[in-house]
């Protein structure tokens, strides 16, 4: 059980994304936003309401968690895409990388 609970008035206008552009963080006492990569002109800030750790989960892992806690299932870019170019892996015998590809049929978790 939580110790007690905490409002955020600023970071509550975030949309979220599994590949945000920005993070929030404290600086002192200041809640600090920073941008990740660049951003351009016109596009939206996001950030995630996921963990560090939980970013590195799969598609399924990472709807489930936001399904279960934010009741919302996650459409960003990242989950939409065809393959996850964030979670690959170095081939053991040739010098390419292997990424999962996400089947298109599959539905979005469910409880």
């Amino acid at each position: 059980e939580p110790l007690g609970y905490s409002t955020y008035f600023m970071s509550s206008f975030m949309s979220h994304s599994c590949l945000p552009n920005a993070v929030w963080h404290y600086q002192g006492d200041d809640f600090v936003l920073r941008a990740r990569r660049d951003i351009e002109e016109g596009d939206e800030i996001s950030v995630s309401y996921l963990s560090e750790d939980s970013l590195l989960e799969s598609i399924d892992a990472r709807r489930k968690h936001l399904e279960s806690s934010k009741y919302f299932v996650c459409t960003c870019d990242r989950c939409n895409a065809p393959t996850d170019t964030s979670r690959g892996f170095r081939c053991p015998y040739c010098p390419g990388i292997i990424f999962h590809t996400s089947r298109r049929d599959s539905k979005p978790f469910s409880a």
